[in-house]
Parts: structure tokens; C-alpha cells; sequence
């Protein structure tokens, strides 16, 4: 990446690939196909002192996907800034590529939401398939944001909050929760979202009912019990936290 430009983090490591289903029921003729595919070698700024090496084939990860995805007729969106070596090797594909920053990020979603949005008047199903090649790093002060949860069969978008200790009690985890909740309805079309939170966990539960979330059904995730939580996307801003 060169100096300047904003990198790409996120917050998971290795290659990661996620395909989502958006649309109703329709047939394989009606079907629109789109991937957005991530590549980075190089170690995203904040990752401190104990920052990992720069990888050598994330690029060619990247690349290789898009080929693929394209040989299936996906419409395919990638961002990647491969080497000299990767371009020799995906000369053509490497034509296809945009750096990876964050802005770079924000369009490409824009476009595919606003491709989906158009299938879904159209009544054609829309497939989604997400791969990130890559290391990450998570903010020393925390996160707050959304995660498509497999809850019960059932794909639910889950608001969730990590905040390190001395941010604790300032009213951030509440205050960006109630923003994520928003944007999850604004941004990307869900009516609701969830939280699932241990019953134990009585920080959190305070948290989830500031953000506007009511407590309902248990459910066991990942080997523990944990309170569904949930809460729509439109809501009264001037509704005291």
C-alpha cells in the first residue's frame, strides 16, 4: 500500500470466504451472482509491536477466487494491489484490480447493494459471495459493529460490542450500538437486529437495554446458553439511553 493511502483492516486473519443468499425464492434463470474478493500482503497499520510478518500470496489468493468466480459468471469486484510477480502471473485479472482501501471498500459495497436492491424489485435472487485473503487487527480501545449470525437455522444480523476496560461506563458501547442498530436498518435493509449475550454476563444485558434491545427466547451458541436479545432498526433517537 503505498504511503498515504488509508489501509484496509479488518478483523479477522488467514482467507475467509462467506456466501449470503439475499432475494426470494426463484429460479436458477432468475439468479444474479456477485463476489467482492479482498487480497492484502501487507500488515494493516495499527497492528503494533507484535505485528506479524507481511504475507507473500494473499494477492495471488485474491486473484485466483476472482478467476474463478468469474469462470462461474459471478459479476465480481476485487481489491488488491498485487506485486510484480502476481501481476506476471494474472496479467489479465490484474487489470481488474483496485487498491485496497477503505474508500475503495465503501464503493464497491455501495454498488453491489444498490445491483441487489435492483434484483429484489425485479423479483430475481441475488447470491453474495465475500472472500478476504489477509492479517488483521483490532483496535486497542475496542469494537462495536454487526456480524450475520447462524442462529437456529435462521441467518440474523447480531449487534455486538468489545470494549477494553478503561473505556467501560462512558456511555461508547451504548452510544455506537444504538448507531450500528440504525445503520443495520439504513445501510443494509434488516427490519431487526439481535445481541446474544450470556445470562451471567450483566454488563452486557445493561448495555443491550440502553441500545433499545428486549429480552427474549434462549438459545444455545457456540456450547453456551445465551439470551436473545433484540430490537428493529427504526427507533425514537430521543429516547433516553
Amino acid at each position: 500500500m503505498r504511503r498515504g493511502t488509508t489501509s484496509l483492516a479488518v478483523l479477522l486473519p488467514a482467507s475467509i470466504l462467506l456466501v449470503l443468499g439475499k432475494g426470494g425464492w426463484a429460479s436458477a434463470a432468475e439468479e444474479r451472482r456477485y463476489a467482492l474478493i479482498i487480497g492484502q500482503n501487507t500488515v494493516p497499520a495499527g497492528a503494533g509491536d507484535r505485528a506479524p510478518q507481511p504475507l507473500k500470496f494473499a494477492d495471488d489468493d485474491a486473484l485466483s477466487f476472482y478467476d474463478l468466480r468469474r469462470e462461474l459468471g459471478d459479476e465480481a469486484i476485487l481489491l488488491v494491489s498485487p506485486d510484480p510477480e502476481t501481476r506476471r502471473r494474472f496479467q489479465q485479472s490484474a487489470e481488474a484490480a483496485t487498491p485496497p482501501t477503505l474508500a475503495a471498500l465503501d464503493r464497491a459495497v455501495a454498488a453491489l447493494a444498490e445491483k441487489m436492491a435492483a434484483d429484489k424489485q425485479a423479483h430475481r435472487a441475488s447470491v453474495f459471495s465475500f472472500f478476504f485473503s489477509g492479517h488483521g487487527v483490532r483496535g486497542a480501545d475496542g469494537q462495536v459493529g454487526l456480524a450475520l449470525q447462524d442462529v437456529e437455522d435462521a441467518k440474523l444480523p447480531e449487534l455486538g460490542w468489545l470494549l477494553a476496560r478503561p473505556f467501560w461506563g462512558l456511555g461508547y458501547a451504548t452510544e455506537a450500538g444504538r448507531a450500528a442498530r440504525r445503520l443495520a436498518g439504513t445501510r443494509w435493509g434488516y427490519p431487526s437486529v439481535i445481541s446474544l449475550i450470556r445470562p451471567e454476563n450483566t454488563p452486557s444485558r445493561r448495555v443491550a437495554e440502553r441500545v433499545g434491545l428486549v429480552a427474549g427466547r434462549e438459545v444455545d451458541f457456540h456450547d453456551f446458553r445465551h439470551i436473545v436479545y433484540e430490537g428493529a432498526t427504526t427507533f425514537d433517537d430521543s429516547t433516553p439511553a
